[in-house]
């Protein structure tokens, strides 16, 4: 039995990783780079055109992480990557007050179409070292995942940038995937 549940935590994993664009997604994948790698500073990302894919191995959890970017003409083409993902990473800019109920929508919608394959997600309410900021309780507090039935969630504030609450993060990944 043991070997069987060591093979079965080693499949890999498929993590989408999707928001609105500026929201830090591309920031934050360099973030578990420089996490799982234990090596290396957070440099600046320019905006994704298309996507980025990285694959980490944590805690015996190896992860192929999709990053897609949130750019208004390219989330029409987020429904061409559901097709077998585990979990979901969504990343919401909490100092764009302007667009909070776009993103919002845009995760009602990701839950809704990804249910028949979604086993957990994990947002990130990134960008809580500006002042402007909406805190994280508030943030949960509007986003009302509650509501989801059988939806296994977690909700983490950060900051990409300066990649604080981020190891947070890749934490509830290794223990809400195995």
């Amino acid at each position: 039995m043991g070997l069987l549940l060591s093979l079965f935590n080693s499949q890999p994993r498929k993590l989408l990783m999707l928001g609105l664009d500026n929201a830090g997604k591309s920031t934050i994948l360099q973030c578990f780079r420089v996490l799982v790698n234990n090596k290396g500073i957070v440099q600046p990302t320019i905006p994704t055109i298309g996507f980025n894919v990285d694959t980490f191995e944590y805690k015996n959890l190896q992860m192929t992480i999709w990053d897609i970017g949130g750019q208004t003409k390219i989330r029409t083409l987020w429904e061409h990557y559901y097709y077998q993902t585990d979990a979901l990473i969504f990343v919401i800019d909490s100092t764009d007050h302007d667009r909070a109920n776009k993103a919002r929508l845009e995760l009602y919608n990701l839950i809704t179409n990804l249910q028949p394959y979604l086993r957990y997600c994990l947002v990130f309410v990134n960008k809580q070292d500006r002042l402007d900021a909406k805190n994280v309780d508030l943030m949960e507090e509007f986003l009302c995942l509650y509501s989801f039935e059988n939806l296994s969630y977690d909700i983490v504030g950060c900051s990409g940038l300066h990649n604080h609450g981020v190891n947070q993060g890749l934490i509830l990944l290794g223990k809400n995937m195995l």
